[in-house]
């Protein structure tokens, strides 16, 4: 029997820039769709837009979705539909070492309210699985800019997804902006060659 293999799919709420709104919608059905095929299980967090899209182009594709919600019912998600992990019913155990991540990662944790905690607490399971010990492979998000490092791996980037590209930095897993041309088309000639994108940034 093979290996899981997940993948996070995650992103900003506000629209796209104009000039790549319709390659970025394309490119995230795709993406999904290719990787449903391939096998893997996306992980993602419900939230409006890029979030949305991505589940909705696993679930067109038959393909297998975790979504941690920050709390039961959010935006509108099926309350007993197992693909919806809610985060108040997991373990206290992990649910604290997620919370650890939180106040690891996150640059001004004294602004956080309590609902806020959570949907930063999501992005621990989102990048390494609802064990925190199953990292996901890599890491398909789109934000507005990207920081990156010496050797050029992203190392962060604007908005509330950059809590999950620090938490992958940190682990070592690649991820890749849409919004960022050099991603969007490594991403395209993916789509195009039904490779396995390498583990490097």
């Amino acid at each position: 029997m093979s290996k899981p293999m997940y993948y996070a799919g995650i992103g900003m709420r506000d629209k796209y820039p104009l000039d790549l709104n319709e390659r970025v919608n394309a490119t995230i059905i795709d993406a999904t769709s290719t990787l449903a095929r391939l096998g893997y299980t996306q992980r993602s967090g419900h939230a409006p837009n890029t979030d949305m899209k991505f589940e909705s182009g696993a679930l067109a594709a038959n393909g297998k979705l975790e979504s941690y919600l920050p709390k039961k019912g959010f935006n509108n998600a099926p309350s007993f539909d197992p693909r919806y992990i809610n985060l108040d019913s997991m373990p206290n155990t992990i649910k604290n070492e997620a919370r650890s991540l939180t106040e690891k990662f996150h640059p001004n944790t004294q602004k956080l309210d309590n609902f806020s905690f959570s949907a930063m607490d999501r992005n621990a399971f989102q990048v390494l699985g609802r064990d925190l010990r199953t990292p996901s492979k890599f890491i398909l998000f789109v934000a507005k800019k990207s920081f990156f490092d010496n050797s050029g791996r992203i190392m962060d980037c604007s908005g509330g997804t950059g809590q999950a590209v620090r938490i992958a930095y940190y682990y070592k897993i690649p991820a890749f902006n849409l919004l960022y041309e050099p991603h969007l088309q490594r991403l395209e000639d993916f789509i195009k060659n039904y490779k396995e994108i390498p583990h490097r940034a």
